[in-house]
C-alpha cells in the first residue's frame, strides 16, 4: 500500500509538471513559464471576489468565428499517416514461421501431446485398502517412476516425431 501510494503521488506530480510546462495546454493571460504559480488567477476568498476578474469574454472569441455557425461534419476521422499493409505483412511473413501450415499443424499436435500428458496423474490416488506408510511411499514412488519413464520414452519421442515430420 505504501509503494502504491508513493507511485500514485509520483504520477500526480509528473502529470502536473508536464501540464504546467506543456506549450499546447492553454495558459491564462500573464502566465510566466519561469514561475508557473505566478500569474495564475487567485482562488476566491483570497483577496479577490471572482476567479476570472481579468478575463474578458470578448477577447476569447475571434471576430467572425462563431462556433454555432460552423458546419457539423458527417464523420469524425483522425488523420492517419500512409501505411502500406501489404509491405508490412509481407515483411512479417518473411520473418515469421507462424503462417506456415507445417508450423501451425506441428504446434497443434504438440499442444495435443501436452494435454494428454496433463490428463495423466503423477500420484496414485485410488487405494483399495488401508496401508502402512511404508507401503504408501512405495506405491507413490513406483507411480512417479512409471510417469517419469512414460515422459522419457513416449512423450519425448512423440514430440521428436511431430517436429521432424
Amino acid at each position: 500500500d505504501l509503494v502504491r501510494e508513493a507511485n500514485l503521488d509520483f504520477a500526480r506530480t509528473m502529470n502536473k509538471i508536464i501540464l504546467v510546462n506543456d506549450s499546447q495546454v492553454q495558459k491564462p493571460a500573464g502566465h510566466n513559464m519561469d514561475n508557473p504559480a505566478e500569474g495564475l488567477p487567485s482562488v476566491p476568498g483570497e483577496g479577490s471576489t471572482n476567479m476570472f476578474d481579468g478575463v474578458d469574454v470578448d477577447e476569447l472569441e475571434e471576430s467572425g468565428d462563431n462556433p454555432f455557425e460552423k458546419e457539423v461534419p458527417w464523420y469524425s476521422l483522425w488523420p492517419v499517416p500512409e501505411y502500406s499493409f501489404h509491405a508490412e505483412f509481407s515483411s512479417f511473413c518473411f520473418a515469421s514461421l507462424y503462417i506456415r501450415p507445417e508450423v501451425v499443424s506441428s504446434l497443434c499436435e504438440v499442444s495435443g501431446e501436452n494435454m494428454n500428458l496433463m490428463a495423466s496423474c503423477i500420484y496414485a490416488n485410488k487405494y483399495q485398502r488401508l496401508m502402512k506408510p511404508e507401503q504408501f511411499r512405495q506405491i507413490q514412488k513406483s507411480v512417479i517412476t512409471g510417469m517419469a519413464a512414460k515422459i522419457r520414452e513416449n512423450w519425448v519421442i512423440n514430440l521428436q516425431k511431430i517436429i521432424l515430420n
